[in-house]
């Protein structure tokens, strides 16, 4: 994943203070999670193919990354 694409993105969740993002790349079947913290987005994660996704805000949210990508 691009760096720039995720900062590009990044602009209009901060307007909103949105807590949790994530960012998905179908061709890489990679996601990344951010959390907000201190008014920024730090990564918590990233996750590749037949990993679990977890969340600090959500706890117990788990979600493996290949539900993600069955198409």
């Amino acid at each position: 994943m691009s760096a720039l694409s995720v900062l590009e993105r990044q602009r209009p969740m901060d307007e909103a203070a949105c807590e949790l993002t994530a960012s998905a790349d179908q061709k890489l079947r990679s996601i990344e999670v951010y959390s907000l913290t201190r008014g920024e987005y730090a990564l918590h994660g990233e996750y590749g193919p037949g990993e679990r996704l977890t969340s600090e805000l959500l706890p117990g949210l788990e979600l493996l990354t290949d539900t993600v990508f069955t198409a």
